[in-house]
């Protein structure tokens, strides 16, 4: 049993590296996206927040970012001079704005805290889905915004970033799986061996007090290891991945 679990500890080990370097990739983007956060003051924030009519690309960008929390649209009248075939034009980005002033930009200061506390793993599939269709829209660059505002640049890389690596995790995640399943056979048949290693001194102490004349044949519990200094802890790596 212990030769069969330290190969399945092995062959669980590389595909733990294999996963972590695939995440490793994605890690650049939101790095640099946290990086052009960091770099924004409330006066900058301040200066969004009181624009009465912002310019399209960053109305979407605000827009964007109220999707990933989950935060609505305020309702208005459809019958509005818009284009409704158009979910992201001008008019349909700024109903997004009242929201955003208040729940991310009140106080300023709270925009960049609201942002770096975001669960990247917690991204559903659906909200992904719409993002998406933003991140392909033309306005929807940071070069592009960033000639405007410093802020609505900093979004839209956060954005990028996010679904990029919301891609990368739904990617790997088949791959998370039999990873996580091979860490519990891990599991199992550690706990197997050590319940056989203890029956085994159970029983030889038993026969030893049944037989106090009769020298018992040396046990082999591991090379070189006495059985009584045998410890067989579990992975730390295995408790920790076995409860993400």
């Amino acid at each position: 049993l212990d030769a069969q679990c330290r190969a399945l500890a092995e062959t669980a080990e590389a595909c733990r590296r294999d996963l972590s370097a695939d995440m490793d990739e994605a890690l650049p983007a939101l790095n640099a996206a946290y990086d052009a956060l960091d770099r924004l003051d409330e006066r900058q924030v301040q200066e969004v927040r009181f624009l009465a009519r912002p310019p399209h690309g960053i109305a979407l960008a605000f827009a964007a970012v109220c999707i990933a929390f989950g935060f609505l649209p305020r309702p208005r009248d459809r019958d509005d001079d818009d284009d409704d075939d158009d979910p992201w034009s001008h008019e349909s980005c700024l109903d997004f704005l009242p929201t955003a002033t208040s729940r991310l930009m009140s106080p300023p200061s709270a925009l960049v805290k609201h942002l770096r506390e975001f669960d990247k793993d917690w991204l559903p599939e659906p909200m992904a889905k719409k993002l998406r269709t933003i991140v392909g829209h033309p306005l929807f660059d940071a070069d592009v915004v960033g000639s405007r505002s410093a802020v609505a640049a900093a979004l839209v890389l956060w954005i990028q970033a996010l679904v990029g690596y919301h891609e990368v995790r739904t990617l790997v995640q088949p791959r998370k799986d039999k990873y996580v399943k091979l860490l519990m056979e891990v599991e199992t048949l550690h706990k197997r061996s050590a319940e056989e290693r203890a029956n085994l001194v159970t029983a030889r102490r038993r026969l030893s007090e049944a037989c106090p004349q009769q020298p018992l044949p040396p046990c082999e519990v591991g090379e070189g290891e006495k059985e009584h200094e045998r410890e067989d802890p579990e992975p730390e790596s295995l408790h920790r991945a076995l409860h993400e």
